[in-house]
């Protein structure tokens, strides 16, 4: 026995009796509260008439079969009503979850909630058994009834189309409370809240670094396993990650994305151009830990620290001899090819 909308069964028949009477508290004429159960209306029937035990010769038994029939249709109704007012409380109400504090308007969406606590999957799908808290037969079926309005794509449940309408409308109804930034999905504002928080509930089962976001998780997971399951279509060279190959394949396009807004110089890259407006305002982000010079680029940076460090990185092939940039070690290698 459970309740028909929320699923949780009750410890007994009177309690769900209790709950549904607790959800219509005043039925309006025409409907009934609930029904008892048939296995329990039919312990409290009284015994059979013997007398009316032979159907075929008491015409008077038809006659109370379709009393009976009425009967049936009414308490049909009467079933109808208790639906409509079980809908009806669940839309309003709402209340707080007994185990993580989280708050709701309606009680719709708090039953849904404790299922991500209790594990419960009150739907099993009749194609491949597995059990869900929501429906999902039409991932089977390729059924998808609501469409967008504005561009005609067709979609399995109403909430991915309405997700979707956003994308047309610009609406972002998700504020953060903390530097009023705005979100189209509330899952993208619990995942830029972690911005402030500095949460990290990720974790390598690894290493034991957190992460703030899923996907940063799934992605560093493959540092492990060394997988690299993006791979250019022309070049055929594999990456850890989705978004390098995106970046990877404007070396192919030739794309330029980023425009400089002062001169109107285009760049591959995000970095690059951050790099670039450095010299229209004359900034020297990046300083030098050792003598304190600024500098305007990183990698202007990090070539400088040599001078510090005394490294070497640049070896020669031929000869051996090491230097401190590219630079003079291209020069160098001049001297062996007699120019």
């Amino acid at each position: 026995l459970t309740c028909s909308l929320c699923f949780l069964p009750p410890p007994d028949v009177r309690q769900l009796i209790g709950h549904r009477e607790e959800l219509n508290p005043h039925p309006q004429v025409g409907t009934s509260r609930l029904e008892l159960p048939h296995h329990v209306k039919d312990e409290k029937k009284a015994p059979p008439d013997p007398h009316l035990e032979n159907k075929e010769e008491d015409p008077e038994r038809f006659h109370v079969k379709e009393e009976e029939d009425e009967t049936d249709v009414s308490h049909d109704a009467d079933r109808e009503g208790d639906d409509k007012a079980l809908k009806s409380f669940h839309k309003k109400t709402g209340g707080s979850c007994s185990t993580c504090g989280k708050t709701f308007a309606q009680n719709g969406p708090l039953i849904r909630h404790t299922r991500t606590h209790t594990g419960e999957k009150p739907y099993t799908c009749s194609a491949c058994g597995k059990g869900f808290t929501n429906k999902h037969t039409r991932t089977h079926t390729g059924e998808k009834p609501y469409t967008c309005s504005a561009c005609g794509k067709g979609f399995t449940n109403k909430s991915d189309m309405v997700r979707h309408m956003r994308t047309h409308t610009g609406e972002k109804p998700f504020s953060c409370t903390l530097c009023e930034k705005r979100f189209s999905h509330k899952e993208s504002l619990v995942a830029h809240t972690r911005t402030h928080t500095g949460e990290k509930p990720f974790i390598c089962s690894v290493c034991g670094k957190t992460f703030s976001y899923k996907y940063s998780l799934k992605s560093h997971v493959q540092t492990h396993t060394g997988e690299k399951p993006f791979t250019c279509s022309v070049c055929r060279k594999s990456f850890s990650y989705r978004n390098r190959l995106k970046t990877h394949m404007r070396k192919h396009t030739g794309e330029k994305p980023f425009t400089c807004p002062v001169c109107c110089k285009s760049f591959s890259y995000k970095h690059i151009l951050t790099a670039h407006r450095c010299k229209h305002t004359g900034e020297k982000p990046f300083s030098c830990s050792v003598c304190g010079k600024s500098l305007s680029y990183k990698h202007t940076l990090k070539s400088h620290m040599l001078m510090h460090t005394r490294e070497k990185p640049f070896k020669c092939l031929l000869c051996g001899n090491g230097f401190t940039y590219k630079k003079s070690l291209t020069t160098h290698m001049l001297t062996h090819n007699g120019q």
